[in-house]
């Protein structure tokens, strides 16, 4: 049997300034909005905490995705804005 291939991922700590609601629900949007479906497959998106926002995503695709979150401007009528605080490998390395 062959060695399984691990997924290689980043984390992103990122500041949602005038947010409070669903994490999963604006990050999904964001992306989607930005990059479109194809791109958020690839991209493998998943929103790890709410609080503070840690967001998962492909090694390679970070940079799309720091792009996305930042310019998404409002949600659910509401002006928010996010900003990627730190990249990590690791979550250990992320909250340090």
């Amino acid at each position: 049997m062959p060695p399984r291939k691990l997924e290689k991922k980043r984390y992103l700590l990122v500041d949602a300034s005038g947010f409070s609601g669903d994490a999963v629900k604006l990050v999904d949007e964001a992306i989607n909005n930005f990059i479109g479906e194809l791109g958020a497959s690839k991209a493998r998106v998943v929103v790890k905490s709410a609080n503070p926002l840690v967001v998962k995503c492909a090694r390679g695709t970070e940079n799309e995705v720091i792009a996305a979150l930042a310019l998404k401007k409002s949600f659910d009528g509401k002006p928010v804005a996010l900003r990627t605080v730190k990249v990590s490998g690791t979550l250990k390395a992320l909250t340090k």
